[in-house]
């Protein structure tokens, strides 16, 4: 992350100012150099003259780089009525690369064996001789080609596999560590030839081919299966970028970052094309010969490029303008002069060099060294110079990397190059770190860094606070007086739904505390995300943690009110508003996330998140702590007080240590910033804009669909009976929530869309709950409800599933930390405000469409309902429905329990009833 002080290193380095680094050389606070070409053809040209090679690697540049999602872009490119910001050009090639001979069938018979006798390789004229030719490197995707490589050799015995071509990164030292154990195999000898260095090969090569293996993750055009292609061989490999563009075997990897996938595709493509019959692959060699690109053609259409970027100069002279296509004009007769003097419009745009005086003056720097980095050479030893080590740190050179990569592949002969990367970054990362606790916390447990368990108990420990505030808060309120405090009272939402009487009702108590923590979420969100620009992510997990630990004194007895349990939600809905930094924050020390890994983690994450809460659910209602009554001298008894003790221990414990070990997080965690800018471009990516509108609508019934334990307390549920039934469900839904991560992650191989269909494409749960409510709401039946516990019971596994696709869909749209930070930010803060509105507009809504609503002074004169008299008089069955009253009436307020974890209310029951599931 480059910012501060690093950005005058870099300006120093490349002299120029730093308002031009800062503005056209960071982008999301990385060092990229095509953001300057990018803004440069936004501002100079109108947005237009970004060209791809190739079409396909066209589109695939708009979906991979966020350069070309900003808004501003876009707009230029509806401006000017085209379809795309970047156009696609495919590469011309040259006449004289195609096979002019007579019998192509009997020229590769005869270069086959030249090869075969060069290799050292089994003559065998039927044997089909696989090619890899290029750098060995990840691009290539040649750690696909190692794995697949002794499957290949055993399952087909005419099989013979030429691999040749320089190592350039990590990938390409695994590659031939993998390849150069199986050629010296004994059952594989004279079958596989492999050199990895810089080489001259022989013509012969690309005519000997049958097949030309290219597994590419990327490849923006491609010139080897051209030459391949043109000399009679078939391609093997991925459709990437712009491969597929020649008879071929093809496969579509739909994750790239999932290696199972992607070897077990290839392994797919390998097999039809060893069971191609032979007539079949000479139509595909001649087909594959067959194919053209002129170079007039690409000529053309970057003339027409030219003509639209260049109208303010006017036509260049038809003089200036040489084109010569033939196969026997010279490399300088082939180049296009487009410009071949200069333009009085473009005079005066010569290039000055920053720190350069004007003509005839001496310069002020003349060397980069001199201007940038020597005075940081010349402090080497410094606090200055040392503070920035990892910022200038070399990477391990090649030599270094070969022999981590084989002590690792000694150690554990079976890994893939992922777990052998994902361990050498780890021993790095642990290198770097100079103290012994940021080694720790970067040292891996269950295949990820210690530090990304810690930040995910934050995710997964949040219940706690949340719960034990809600249950400290509801009680206040309750025991601390017989009104709301006035200044409450004044505001006009109040007035106007609390009616003439100021007395507290418990119900509308839920309402405004409900209220008051969706305003408090609102707030919050935007808070910690600007808070994320200038402050370490360490020092912000950390505060995250640590600003619930003062909720840990509100169980010790005070004197209670309601303005307290106010500003207690309020306090804790801030605190709360930080979660989705705990989601933002798990993948920094990984390198780029395999997308079903990520499933895997957030449905891991989801199911011990909803096993935590079940549980503490259970522990309320079994304890009961509204269940004890106070005095007026000690309204929060102690009894209460030590029945709430476990929960203060157990948010203790999940704050404290983990906020301790987040102040010793290392690297990105220590070094790394919020860059500004990034909520621009999430508006271009639909798929996430309209996931998070879903997610604000639902937040418009947040209050009635997650208070659905209130329903089943009015349905006659015993509160111990439903404690117990919350354990049982807290152990199914963490055990079916984790087969569905598991589900999940094979899944995802396939790609993002069935996450995306998970998430969109599901029943809302809180349709199906509102099918469970409205039953027990309006039915009137002696006993209680199994099949609408039920069905609430499955919706909340719903949204536990329906939540972790949403976190994958998120993280592999987006594609970035902090663009996940700026969305979620901005997200959680229009979900608080829906929230927010939740209880005003329900409340409205069961209004308008209730009857009219009578309160009964006493319960012998409940007039509407005889029977509902005797029943709250005896009390015998208390929360049983009135068996008078029919489906389209409801109860009176006598029989209804309050929605604090259901306890009787404490007033008269002549008030009026204010319950919601009173009022449907």
């Amino acid at each position: 992350m480059i910012r501060g002080d690093k950005i005058k290193l870099v300006a120093d380095i490349f002299n120029l100012p730093p308002h031009i680094v800062r503005g056209h050389l960071l982008q999301e606070g990385r060092f990229n150099m095509l953001k300057a070409v990018v803004d440069f053809i936004k501002e100079k040209q109108d947005g237009q003259g970004i060209c791809a090679v190739s079409e396909q690697y066209a589109r695939e540049c708009e979906n991979m780089y966020s350069l070309f999602w900003k808004p501003s872009v876009s707009s230029v490119c509806r401006r000017r009525q085209r379809a795309h910001v970047v156009e696609g050009l495919d590469n011309p090639m040259l006449e004289e690369a195609r096979f002019n001979g007579d019998n192509l069938q009997e020229e590769k018979a005869r270069a086959k064996a030249e090869i075969q006798d060069l290799y050292k390789l089994d003559w065998n004229p039927d044997a089909r001789l696989f090619v890899s030719l290029g750098r060995i490197v990840r691009q290539k995707g040649v750690d696909l080609l190692a794995d697949v490589a002794p499957w290949l050799l055993s399952t087909f015995p005419n099989a013979q596999l030429v691999v040749i071509g320089p190592i350039v990164d990590g990938y390409g030292h695994y590659a031939r560590e993998r390849l150069s154990q199986l050629a010296r195999q004994e059952e594989f000898s004279g079958r596989m030839y492999v050199l990895f260095e810089f080489a001259r090969v022989p013509d012969d090569l690309k005519l000997a081919a049958d097949f030309c293996l290219m597994p590419s993750r990327d490849e923006p055009f491609g010139y080897v299966d051209i030459e391949f292609a043109w000399r009679g061989a078939v391609i093997v490999g991925a459709q990437a970028g712009g491969l597929g563009k020649v008879p071929g075997f093809y496969y579509v990897a739909q994750n790239r970052e999932n290696l199972r996938r992607l070897r077990r595709e290839l392994r797919t493509a390998i097999t039809l094309a060893m069971k191609a019959p032979r007539h079949h692959l000479e139509r595909m060699s001649r087909d594959a010969l067959a194919c053209e690109f002129p170079v007039e053609q690409w000529q053309a259409r970057l003339l027409s490029q030219y003509a639209r970027i260049l109208p303010p100069l006017g036509p260049p002279p038809s003089s200036d303008i040489q084109l010569d296509s033939s196969p026997s004009s010279s490399r300088a007769q082939q180049r296009s002069t487009i410009l071949s003097g200069p333009s009085e419009a473009l005079a005066g745009t010569t290039f000055r060099p920053y720190n350069v005086g004007s003509a005839g003056s001496a310069p002020q720097h003349t060397s980069v060294l001199r201007s940038g980095m020597e005075p940081q050479m010349n402090h080497m030893e410094s606090t200055y110079f040392t503070a920035r080590a990892e910022f200038i740190r070399q990477e391990p050179t090649e030599e270094e990397l070969s022999e981590r990569v084989k002590a690792k592949l000694a150690e554990h002969s079976a890994c893939g190059i992922d777990v052998v990367l994902e361990s050498i970054g780890s021993d790095l990362n642990m290198e770097r770190e100079s103290f012994r606790m940021p080694r720790l916390l970067a040292s891996p447990i269950f295949g990820v860094p210690l530090i990304h368990v810690v930040v995910s108990i934050g995710y997964v420990a949040s219940p706690v606070p949340a719960l034990l505030t809600s249950v400290v808060a509801t009680e206040w309120g309750l025991r601390g007086g017989a009104e709301f405090p006035h200044w409450l009272q004044k505001l006009l939402t109040f007035a106007k739904f609390a009616g003439k009487s100021d007395s507290l009702d418990p119900s509308l108590l839920a309402m405004v505390l409900f209220f008051v923590n969706g305003a408090a979420c609102s707030m919050g969100a935007p808070i910690w995300a600007l808070l994320a620009r200038c402050v370490q992510p360490r020092i912000l997990l950390a505060a995250c943690f640590f600003i619930n630990i003062p909720v840990i004194a509100t169980v010790f007895p005070i004197e209670p009110n309601v303005a307290l349990a106010v500003l207690l939600v309020f306090a804790q809905g801030l605190a709360s508003s930080g979660l989705y930094l705990f989601v933002s924050f798990n993948f920094m020390l990984s390198v780029k996330p395999d997308m079903s890994e990520c499933a895997l983690r957030m449905g891991i994450l989801e199911a011990c998140r909803s096993f935590l809460s079940w549980l503490l659910n259970s522990y309320v209602f079994l304890a009961s702590p509204s269940q004890i009554a106070g005095t007026s001298t000690e309204p929060i008894p102690m009894k209460m007080v030590w029945l709430l003790t476990p929960l203060a221990v157990l948010m203790t414990l999940f704050s404290l240590v983990p906020g301790v070990l987040c102040l010793w997080a290392p690297g990105p965690y220590r070094d790394d910033r919020a860059p500004r800018g990034g909520s621009k471009m999430i508006w271009s990516r639909w798929t996430v804009v309209f996931l998070g509108l879903s997610e604000v609508v639902g937040g418009l019934i947040a209050f009635p669909n997650t208070r659905f334990m209130t329903w089943w307390l009015e349905n006659g549920w015993p509160i111990d009976r439903l404690g117990s039934i919350c354990i049982l469900v807290a152990l199914g839904m963490g055990t079916m929530t984790l087969a569905w991560a598991e589900l999940l992650r094979k899944a995802a191989v396939h790609g993002y869309y069935l996450l995306i269909g998970v998430a969109l494409l599901l029943a809302p749960p809180a349709l199906l709950r509102t099918v469970a409510l409205e039953e027990v709401s309006t039915y009137t039946f002696l006993g209680t409800s199994t099949s609408a516990f039920l069905l609430c019971v499955f919706s909340v596994l719903l949204e536990i599933i329906r939540g972790s696709a949403i976190w994958a869909v998120k993280i592999q749209v987006l594609n970035s930390r902090w663009r996940l930070l700026s969305y979620d930010s901005l997200l959680l803060a229009m979900i608080g405000f829906a929230t927010m509105l939740s209880p005003v507009l329900c409340e409205g809504l069961a209004r308008r469409a209730s009857s009219h609503w009578a309160a009964c002074s006493t319960p012998s004169s409940c007039s509407r309902f005889p029977s509902c008299a005797r029943t709250c008089a005896s009390r015998a069955r208390p929360g049983v429905r009135c068996r008078g009253a029919s489906r389209a009436a409801r109860c009176c307020s006598c029989c209804l329990r309050s929605p604090a974890l259901g306890s009787w209310p404490s007033r008269s029951s002549a008030r009026r009833a204010r319950t919601w599931p009173s009022r449907g």
